[in-house]
């Protein structure tokens, strides 16, 4: 059976990747082949059990909303803008945008900026897409 990892740098703040593994070891090597982990050595990744995503194993998708609720942050699929998170889709600053998009390798859903927002609406009202 398929468990769910989080696959890290034990050096960074930042960049982490979810693989479906059967031990840790795997995980390991199955989250090394993310382009995050390029120069990155296998002895400084370390995992963390997600047992709750485990039932997403068949699909490999966690929708975006439970990443958020872990306080995870995202770039606007659009612009690239980073730092969207929880917080700031409350404050009105993002959006989810396409709930069932395969954003990154392992998220449903995507979320874009207030500014790319506004310049979607537009374009709709305007053109009808």
């Amino acid at each position: 059976m398929l468990k769910c990892y989080e696959v890290y740098d034990k050096n960074l703040d930042y960049g982490q990747t979810i693989v479906w593994a059967e031990t840790s070891n795997k995980a390991k090597l199955e989250g090394q082949k993310d382009d995050i982990f390029d120069w990155c050595e296998y002895i400084d990744l370390r995992t963390k059990r997600r047992p709750k995503w485990d039932k997403y194993a068949d699909t490999k998708h966690i929708p975006i909303q439970e990443l958020l609720d872990e306080c995870w942050w995202f770039g606007c699929a659009i612009c690239s803008k980073e730092g969207l998170d929880q917080s700031r889709i409350e404050d009105g600053e993002a959006f989810i945008y396409d709930e069932k998009a395969e954003y990154y390798k392992f998220v449903r859903g995507n979320l874009i900026c207030a500014d790319c927002k506004k310049k979607l609406d537009e374009r709709i009202e305007k053109f009808g897409e």
